[in-house]
Order: structure tokens, then C-alpha cells, then sequence
């Protein structure tokens, strides 16, 4: 599997895990619905950009990718959404796995261990950057407010 059908693999599984706390959390479906669309769109994103690599219109620079650590995240994510159907998730524990994620995507410089010429590629990390940023600043609002 190549880099950008992993990190879409994981996009793909972020959504998941927010449907299913949609499921779980009636109270905030609107928020994990929404949520869950954006990551769908975001692997969306990716896997335009690998459709591209494969034409050749598009090249990458594997620089600063490390295949084991995008799995591992893989498997964090398959084991919270595995959780949810054998253990008790509080809401408060949904919303700090889900700032986990977010924030980790961010600090971890996720989406910068591709480099390439292609302003194509340039600016859909450049968004994919910015919608986690904003999807780590809406979850941790939520988180404050009911945290009070």
C-alpha cells in the first residue's frame, strides 16, 4: 500500500470511530456526523492525489515517512473503534480519545512527511493540515464545555 492510501486508510478510520461515537452519543450526532463527513472528504483528498501519483501527473518525496508508525496508528485506531463494542466509553473519554487523535495528527507533523513539486499536493496538505487543526479546536471546545 503506498503513503497516501495509508494515510486515507487512516482519514477512513477516523471517520469511522466519529460515526460510531455518533451511534453512542445520540446527544452529539451533529458533531461526530459532521466530523465523520470531513474525514471522509480528507481521504477523499488522498486518494485523488494517489489516482494523480499513478498517472504520473504528480511525484512524491518520501523524506520524512515511516510506514510503521502510520500502521501502529492504524491499529490505535482499530482498537477504539473495537473498544466501543466491548467496553463502557464514557463521553468525556470519546471526546479526549478524539483530542488524542487530532492533536497527535498535528504534533506528529502528519501531514508534512510527504514533499513534492506539485503545488497540488502542497495545498492539499496544506488543507488537510488546517481541517485537523480545526477539528482538534471544535472537539476541544465541546470537551470544555462539558467538562464544566
Amino acid at each position: 500500500m503506498s503513503i497516501l492510501e495509508l494515510m486515507a486508510q487512516n482519514e477512513k478510520l477516523v471517520g469511522d470511530l466519529y460515526r460510531k461515537y455518533s451511534g453512542k452519543f445520540p446527544e452529539y450526532a451533529g458533531l461526530w456526523d459532521q466530523l465523520a463527513h470531513e474525514e471522509d472528504v480528507h481521504a477523499k483528498w488522498l486518494i485523488n492525489l494517489q489516482n494523480k501519483l499513478n498517472q504520473g501527473l504528480i511525484s512524491v518525496n518520501n523524506r520524512r515517512f515511516n510506514e510503521s508508525a502510520v500502521k501502529m496508528f492504524s491499529e490505535y485506531l482499530n482498537n477504539e473503534i473495537a473498544k466501543l463494542e466491548s467496553e463502557n466509553v464514557s463521553l468525556i473519554m470519546a471526546f479526549s480519545t478524539s483530542l488524542y487523535i487530532e492533536e497527535s495528527l498535528i504534533e506528529h507533523k502528519y501531514f508534512e512527511v510527504l514533499d513534492s513539486d506539485s503545488q497540488e499536493l502542497k495545498n492539499t496538505l496544506t488543507k488537510l493540515k488546517n481541517e485537523t487543526d480545526k477539528h482538534f479546536r471544535t472537539i476541544k471546545e465541546v470537551w470544555l464545555r462539558y467538562k464544566k
